[in-house]
C-alpha cells in the first residue's frame, strides 16, 4: 500500500506471482488483481487493506476489467490466447473463450 502524500510504502500485501493488471470498483472498496504466474485473481478489501479472497482462473490472467454493472470480471489469458469471465459474487470463473 503506497501513501500517495508521502510516497512511502505503508504495507505489502501477499498476492500471487507476477501481478499484472488490476481494477477497482466504482465505490473504491474492492480491487481485483490478476496474478499471471499463479493463475488467480486476488480480491483486496481497501478498507481492511488486505487480501480477502481469490478467484481461480485459466492460464495466465493479465489485463482485467469489470462489466458496467460490476457483476462480472473480464480478463485475458496468456499464453492461451483467450478471454475469461468470473462472477464477482461467487468468486468463480464462469466461462472462457479461446481465440485461434
Amino acid at each position: 500500500i503506497l501513501n500517495l502524500a508521502t510516497g512511502k510504502v505503508e504495507k505489502l500485501l501477499q498476492t500471487g506471482k507476477n501481478p499484472q493488471g488490476g481494477v477497482m470498483t466504482r465505490d473504491g472498496k474492492t480491487i481485483y488483481l490478476t496474478n499471471t504466474a499463479s493463475n488467480k485473481i486476488s480480491v483486496i478489501d481497501t478498507a481492511k487493506r488486505e487480501v480477502v479472497g481469490e478467484i481461480a482462473t485459466g492460464d495466465g490472467p493479465a489485463r482485467i476489467r469489470l462489466t458496467p454493472d460490476e457483476s462480472t470480471l473480464v480478463y485475458n489469458l496468456q499464453p492461451g490466447q483467450g478471454v475469461a469471465f468470473a462472477d464477482v459474487k461467487t468468486r468463480k470463473q464462469t466461462g472462457e473463450v479461446r481465440i485461434q
